[in-house]
């Protein structure tokens, strides 16, 4: 009977494959592939049936499985159809099905995780593996060296884009120091960008200088950075050859050399906010401990101020606000037994970011405020979708009220950036009231219409199965001639600075993974550079953890998540603005293999 149902189940699957129903073509349902899915699903099935998973382990499985199951049909509509119906039923039946067979998936490695925990965390072995293991456990505890092994297979990717990586905002920034400070860039990164230039133009008459210096210390931070989350993670019993895959990943994945080498904001903000998560992973192993070092908390809240600083631009209340809840959040969390800690930390996280931005503030002058449609990306793409929906229908002051805030004339929508829709739209600061209630207004009769909007805007993110192209898309002429603008490394960077490559080979093979559609070809490999591959592997892992009722997790966990969620709100989904999933993946892979056991490590 249960291979009936399998069997049945497994044709079901088959011919409801979300990339089939969109297609509606003969290439697959005529093919072997059809047949070779099939099968493969029924061996799943049939695994899974064969395994006693525990009951709570099933129900946990379900919530990532329906998400996976809905991005999937979900990016295949609108990769083939642009559009989503979501009373389509067959696309609603799609998504229960790969419920099922997602769910099957989850609980399958969740239970090989969970059977193979001991030797996750085993680090005793015999023969050749014995002798590894004695080269890899003192590299591992030696951060110097890994740092320096770091440092040396970047140099490669530095050397070809030497001085620097500048380019995108890093360029609009420095231009502020003529034009005046802008409200739309975080001022400590403009702050440490003009004075370092401008600095060392003085002394050799040359701005590579100091974007060479910047990109230097930029890639010994991190790389310091790195090797002591790998040397933590050994003393919290990580096995040591999971780490030194990690410690591989870090030097020689090609996503990282280009991160690393890059002056964009963005580079410094994600190494800050993955410190911040680092800490904050330290402090919960053990609160008492960790408080226990009057420097400890200090360095927190200091890293925390720096990482909002990095990102924000010194304005509003919504910042210190949060940094309040951060700070009550660890008084509670840490207990009466660290309250000494807790006041440490809240004085400097509070302290520190009013004295900081006061200072950057007063530094940084004359200072522009920030543009309005800077921040509403997600507003204004899904009222210009839902204009160009229905627009001819709607009421005559509704279409005043939008040429209100569109005055240019009708915004150029794409899908997939918002540019062209943020840098048109004007909200006067006393009408932001008014427009969020048109917003809202026109939300309640297009809901379907918005809910399209964000997910075409933000597909990149959250679908393996697509490539990182939104410059392209908005026809941009300086990618016309690429195939994609996952990163851009091209042929030159961004006045002041001046490209001289020392290896030019080199920069071809880096343009090539940039800006061409080159290893996104290459199966296995290529989920590694797939922006929406690391978000599902954070989604898998906090519902895992969940499962496991590691608590001390969720705190570190829900700060990527959360990260993840706001980035959704900027214009289009590119490298740079994910990095910090980049960087946190050897955090995210130890914590679901980390033993529950391992929380008397010494740091």
């Amino acid at each position: 009977m249960r291979t009936l149902k399998n069997i049945l189940l497994s044709f079901l699957c088959t011919l409801f494959f979300p990339d089939f129903i969109c297609r509606s073509v003969l290439a697959f349902s005529n093919s072997w592939l059809s047949a070779l899915l099939m099968a493969l699903l029924f061996l799943l099935f049939r695994h899974a049936d064969g395994q006693n998973f525990p009951l709570r382990m099933k129900i946990f499985s379900l919530a990532p499985a329906f998400i996976f199951s809905a991005l999937t049909a979900f990016g295949y509509r609108l990769e083939i159809l642009e559009n989503i119906n979501f009373t389509d039923i067959r696309m609603l039946a799609a998504v229960l099905l790969y419920t099922c067979v997602f769910s099957a998936a989850i609980c399958s490695v969740w239970n090989y995780l969970e059977e193979n925990e001991e030797n996750f965390a085993l680090n005793s072995c015999s023969g050749f593996a014995a002798k590894a293991d004695r080269v890899i456990c003192w590299i591992v505890r030696h951060r110097i060296v890994m740092a320096a092994v770091m440092l040396l297979l970047w140099l490669p990717c530095y050397l070809s884009v030497f001085p620097g990586n500048f380019r995108y905002d890093a360029a609009a920034e420095f231009r502020q120091y003529t034009d005046g400070y802008s409200g739309d860039f975080p001022l400590l990164h403009s702050f440490i960008t003009i004075r370092l230039l401008n600095f060392f133009y003085g002394i050799t008459q040359s701005y590579n200088t100091g974007i060479a210096v910047y990109t230097i210390v930029q890639m010994v931070l991190l790389s310091l950075l790195f090797s002591q989350i790998i040397h933590t993670l050994d003393r919290q019993h990580i096995n040591r050859f999971v780490l030194f895959v990690l410690l591989v990943y870090y030097s020689v994945f090609p996503a990282i050399h280009l991160l690393v080498t890059c002056n964009v904001r963005d580079v410094m903000f994600s190494g800050m906010l993955v410190w911040s998560v680092f800490l904050i992973y330290r402090m919960a192993m053990d609160y008492k401990k960790f408080m226990a070092n009057i420097f400890n908390p200090f360095l927190l809240a200091l890293v925390l101020v720096l990482t909002l600083l990095s990102r924000n631009n010194n304005t509003g209340a919504v910042m210190p606000a949060a940094l309040a809840v951060v700070c009550l959040a660890v008084a509670f969390a840490a207990g009466r037994d660290s309250i000494r800690g807790s006041a440490v930390f809240a004085a400097t996280a509070m302290g520190g970011y009013f004295l900081i931005s006061a200072a950057l503030t007063a530094a940084c002058q004359p200072l522009v405020p920030a543009q309005t449609g800077s921040a509403l990306s997600l507003f204004c793409q899904s009222l210009a979708r839902s204009y160009y929906a229905d627009g001819e229908n709607w009421p005559q002051q509704d279409i005043e009220a939008f040429r209100r805030y569109f005055p240019a004339g009708d915004p150029y929508y794409v899908p997939e950036n918002a540019d062209s829709t943020k840098f048109v739209i004007q909200v006067p600061e006393d009408e932001k009231d008014e427009f969020m209630q048109f917003w809202l207004k026109k939300g309640r009769e297009y809901p379907t219409v918005y809910l399209n909007a964000v997910l075409a805007n933000t597909r990149q993110m959250w679908f393996p199965d697509v490539i990182v192209d939104g410059y392209n898309e908005a026809g941009k002429s300086a990618f016309r001639e690429y195939e994609k603008c996952y990163f851009t490394f091209s042929d030159s960077i961004e006045k002041p600075g001046t490209l001289d490559s020392l290896l030019p080979q080199v920069h071809s093979f880096y343009e090539n993974i940039g800006l061409f559609v080159s290893f996104e070809k290459v199966p296995v490999v290529s989920m590694l550079f797939s922006i929406g591959f690391h978000f599902w592997l954070l989604i898998n892992c906090c519902f895992y953890v969940e499962y496991r009722k590691c608590r001390r997790l969720r705190l570190p966990l829900l700060i990527l998540l959360g990260y993840c969620i706001i980035s959704a709100f900027v214009p289009l989904v590119l490298l740079r603005y994910f990095a910090a999933l980049f960087f946190a993946f050897p955090l995210i892979t130890a914590f679901a293999i980390q033993p529950k056991s391992a929380t008397d490590c010494q740091f």
